[in-house]
């Protein structure tokens, strides 16, 4: 179902992470736990390149309504990037080499690039990517996950308020496709499966630097694994649900709705500050 453009809003985040948060915040499960950080080391490299993506295209774009979504869904991911690596802090803090990763990670983004120096490729690619941080996010709300299993409230706020704005804003690279390269669905199935691909490997890595920083014996990380399994899926399964949603011909973001959960909690969020 294809529905107008849900106005977008700046918004700027900062929390608090301090040593009250449990080193494994995601009921006590190391593995669970270690996939939100492997998440969070890939994110801000991840963020920067839709960045590049949208500005390379942006003159291209005649919609001036478009254009001014596509400047707020920058300064979007430009704070998303920063936040993140602020939360990031915490494992810097530990001795877990975030900097280094996140050089060798940076790497591989800007290696993507030049391996096919198309622009409309990179802008496929952040379409593409958008919608699996749309389906983490749907999954996150509708399941109540965080609600129920993420207990420290600054990490519980920021993955609220980070979900909440990629469903805020998860037509708009989507929509730029449309208007600037409309055709070519082969183009759709490279511009998903090769950065899905890199996504992965860039994600496995950082899982098995945090387990392994953390001392676990492979028989320890086994037995955190099987436990992990039964409490919830991997954040990147391929049976995560609505994943392959974006090979279907027809596919649009709109068709992906969260039930007003997103606009829910960042009303909140905003009354919350407002009262503060």
């Amino acid at each position: 179902m294809n529905q107008e453009r849900t106005p977008l809003v700046v918004r700027e985040r900062h929390y608090t992470y301090d040593e009250s948060i449990p080193k494994y915040f995601d009921q006590g499960n190391a593995v669970l736990t270690a996939e939100w950080d492997a998440l969070s080391l890939i994110i801000p490299s991840g963020e920067r390149f839709f960045i590049r993506s949208l500005q390379r295209v942006v003159d291209r774009i005649r919609d001036p309504e478009l254009k001014l979504q596509v400047q707020a869904f920058c300064r979007q991911e430009g704070i998303h990037a920063k936040e993140t690596c602020r939360f990031l802090e915490r494992l810097q803090k530990r001795g877990v080499p975030v900097t280094q990763f996140q050089t060798w990670n940076e790497k591989l983004v800007k290696w993507w690039e030049r391996w096919l120096p198309f622009p409309v490729m990179h802008l496929r690619s952040t379409a593409a990517l958008e919608h699996y941080t749309t389906i983490l996010a749907l999954w996150y709300f509708t399941s109540r996950y965080g609600q129920e299993h993420i207990s420290p409230s600054p990490i519980r706020d920021l993955l609220n308020w980070h979900c909440a704005e990629e469903l805020e804003h998860k037509v708009v690279a989507f929509d730029v496709v449309k208007e600037i390269a409309p055709s070519g669905y082969l183009g759709r199935v490279v511009s998903y499966m090769i950065p899905l691909f890199l996504d992965w490997l860039a994600f496995r890595k950082a899982l098995r630097l945090i387990l392994r920083h953390d001392g676990l014996s492979k028989a320890e990380i086994r037995k955190e694994r099987k436990e992990a399994r039964r409490l919830r899926i991997s954040l990147f399964s391929l049976r995560f649900p609505h994943l392959w949603d974006f090979l279907k011909p027809d596919f649009h973001p709109n068709d992906l709705d969260d039930g007003g959960l997103g606009k829910k909690i960042l009303a909140e969020q905003a009354a919350e500050s407002a009262a503060s």
